[in-house]
């Protein structure tokens, strides 16, 4: 493996902070998976530099028994789950995976903002009206943001266990079903989020078929 990707200043602080809570092993863990990720580094760091994600914290796996990873918008702070943190690879994907679609939530929260206190004002100004409202056009143009955020989280998502893989294996050609077939099993949750509409087992015969 190349050894040029490397934390930036930011990135690296909030990775040591991150270690010196749940163990400088767990630490040690993230900035290897960050870094088996060209693609997952470079917006890891942007994201760090820019301010996007201002903490690291623990995933409460009571309330979210089935999630990897999640955004907290309001306190800036992606929090992980810890029992993710293995030497084991398929592990390690499932990391990277979940990890790269939070990060990009945090770069998408900027444009959000204002887009949701349009919203906001926009319906209070609404109900003021003393015939009965119509917040349709509002309530779409908040759905197909969600939507579109949703979306791009999960491409670099993808991208990121991509770029994971191709970086491990920069001699062999991953556009053939064993290497795919072997990718899907390694990041179970690719294409599971609510951002894709069709099945699992669609899914598949699309990627395995070369029609993705």
């Amino acid at each position: 493996m190349a050894n040029d990707i490397r934390l930036n200043h930011a990135a690296q602080t909030l990775v040591s902070s991150f270690g010196s809570r749940y163990g400088k092993h767990r630490a040690d863990l993230l900035t290897q998976a960050v870094c088996s990720s060209p693609y997952l580094a470079e917006r890891f760091n942007r994201a760090a530099a820019e301010g996007r994600i201002e903490a690291l914290g623990e995933l409460d796996t009571e309330q979210l028994p089935d999630t990897i990873a999640g955004f907290l918008p309001s306190k800036k702070t992606v929090v992980l789950r810890l029992d993710y943190f293995t030497d084991k690879e398929k592990d390690t994907y499932a990391l990277v995976g979940a990890l790269a679609h939070e990060v990009r939530h945090s770069l998408n929260l900027p444009a959000q903002e204002p887009a949701r206190e349009a919203f906001g004002n926009a319906v209070v100004a609404k109900a003021q009206d003393k015939n009965i409202p119509d917040y349709t056009p509002e309530l779409k143009a908040q759905q197909e943001m969600a939507r579109r955020d949703e979306s791009m989280a999960e491409i670099d998502a993808f991208n990121a266990v991509i770029s994971r893989w191709q970086h491990l294996h920069p001699n062999e050609p991953i556009n053939n079903s064993d290497n795919l077939k072997n990718l899907i099993g390694k990041y179970p949750d690719l294409g599971n989020y609510h951002a894709i509409t069709f099945n699992r087992e669609n899914f598949n015969k699309l990627v395995l078929n070369d029609k993705f």
